[in-house]
C-alpha cells in the first residue's frame, strides 16, 4: 500500500512536472518550507552516501537538495559542494523518489534514489545528458539513459507541433505531418511500455510509464458532430 500511494504521488508530480527534464540547468522555483514531510509515512531508504563530480566545474558552495511531491516542492535537506564536489550522507536515509541537486549559481542534477542510497556519478555539467556516468544506482541510470532516448524524438515532436499550428487541417502537409506525430508518439509509447515490461518493480519506469499522456486525436468532428456537441438532444 505504501508503494501504490507513493508511485501515485509520483504520477501526480509528472503530469505537471513533465517537461523539467530537458533544460537541467534551469533553477527550481523554491515555496516550500525545509524539512516538510512529503508523507506523513514515506518509504524511507538509505542510509544515504551520495557523491557526485562535476568534471567540469570548481563550485564551491551551499547545495539545496529538493525533492517532489503531488505538485509540490519542498526542501529535504542541504549540503554543500567542495571544488565540484557534492556529498550527502544521511544514517536516517531519504524518501524514496525523485530530487533535484540545485546550487547557488543556478545548476542543478537530478537523481531518482530507491532503497539502495549509496551510488556516485561524474558529470559534465556543460553536456549533462552525454556525460553523466552512474556507479550504484540503477533507478538513475535508468532516468538518464530514458532522457537520452527521449531526446532523440522530442525535437522533432515539437518541430512538427510548431508546424502545425500554421497550417489548415484540409491541407495534405498538415495530415502528412498529424500523421508522422502519432507514428513518433506511438514509438515513445512503445519504448516506456518495454521499459517497464523489462523493469516492472522499477520505481522509475512504473511512474514514467503511467505518467504518459494520452496520444490526442487530430481528426476533426463533422459538421452534424459539431452541432450536436452545441446543443441539446430533443427530448
Amino acid at each position: 500500500m505504501k508503494y501504490f500511494v507513493f508511485v501515485l504521488s509520483l504520477l501526480i508530480w509528472v503530469s505537471c512536472k513533465e517537461s523539467a527534464p530537458k533544460n537541467q540547468n534551469r533553477p527550481v522555483s523554491l515555496e516550500a518550507d525545509p524539512g516538510k514531510d512529503p508523507i506523513s509515512n514515506p518509504v524511507m531508504g538509505g542510509p544515504t552516501d551520495i557523491k557526485i563530480t562535476m568534471t567540469d566545474l570548481t563550485y564551491t558552495g551551499p547545495v539545496q537538495i529538493v525533492g517532489f511531491y503531488l505538485d509540490q516542492n519542498y526542501i529535504q535537506d542541504t549540503t554543500v559542494a567542495q571544488n565540484g564536489i557534492i556529498t550527502y550522507k544521511s544514517d536516517k536515509g531519504m524518501p524514496q523518489g525523485l530530487y533535484y541537486f540545485m546550487m547557488k549559481n543556478d545548476q542543478t542534477i537530478q537523481v531518482m534514489v530507491d532503497e539502495d542510497q549509496t551510488f556516485e556519478i561524474k558529470v559534465a555539467m556543460n553536456d549533462i545528458f552525454n556525460s553523466i556516468q552512474v556507479n550504484g544506482s540503477f533507478e538513475t541510470e535508468l532516468m538518464y539513459k530514458t532522457i537520452q532516448y527521449e531526446q532523440t524524438i522530442n525535437p522533432e515532436l515539437i518541430q512538427i507541433t510548431e508546424k502545425l499550428k500554421g497550417l489548415q487541417e484540409s491541407s495534405p502537409e498538415y495530415k502528412t505531418l498529424v500523421s508522422k506525430k502519432l507514428e513518433l508518439e506511438a514509438q515513445k509509447m512503445s519504448y516506456f511500455q518495454k521499459l517497464l515490461a523489462d523493469h516492472p518493480k522499477s520505481l522509475f519506469a512504473n511512474f514514467k510509464v503511467s505518467g504518459q499522456n494520452p496520444c490526442l486525436l487530430y481528426t476533426s468532428p463533422s459538421p452534424r458532430d459539431r452541432t450536436r456537441y452545441r446543443m441539446p438532444s430533443s427530448a
